[in-house]
């Protein structure tokens, strides 16, 4: 009966063995987890977002770079319209008709706002823009919001000319 004790305990033992095993394996297999992976999803996690805000800066000085292009364009195209501005003005309707024309045929996608001699010309017509905006300075160069649409504009007074030529921008405000 000596026996039956001791085999009782070797079994006790054996269990407690097994379970104790049992938790360090599953302690190390998670200490490896956190110790091996974590790290690991944290660094790629911030490789990520690092990527992201750097292509982010590239893209917005890529399109900063473009839009001062457009805006050094849209203003050199303001200084010599505001030249040819006063002929405009003091020549006879049929003339400043032909004129018009031949500015809608090389930029057809330029809008224009002429105000001399107490009178307003829009070109086109019907276009969004329709007058130079008050609050705008007469060298004001960049982009100017309107009825929800935006415009790459460059104003330029020349005497008692000023104008206005606008280029197109895809942007369109979102309403929120």
């Amino acid at each position: 009966m000596t026996n039956v004790p001791s085999a009782r305990r070797a079994g006790i033992v054996r269990r407690l063995y097994r379970a104790a095993l049992w938790r360090v394996r599953n302690r190390l297999l998670l200490t490896s987890l956190l110790f091996g992976v974590v790290p690991i999803l944290l660094i790629a996690f911030l490789l990520s977002q690092g990527s992201q805000i750097v292509l982010g800066q590239y893209a917005s000085s890529i399109v900063r770079d473009a839009l001062d292009h457009q805006i050094a364009a849209t203003e050199t195209t303001a200084r010599l319209l505001a030249r040819s501005a006063r002929v405009l003005a003091t020549g006879s309707a049929a003339a400043l008709n032909t004129q018009l024309d031949e500015i809608r045929q090389q930029a057809p996608n330029v809008g224009l706002v002429l105000q001399t001699g107490g009178r307003t010309i829009t070109l086109p017509e019907a276009g969004g823009l329709r007058q130079i905006p008050d609050w705008m300075a007469p060298d004001f160069k960049g982009l100017l919001e309107s009825a929800g649409h935006y415009y790459i504009a460059a104003s330029t007074v020349d005497t008692d000319t000023r104008v206005l030529p606008t280029g197109p921008s895809t942007a369109k405000r979102s309403r929120g």
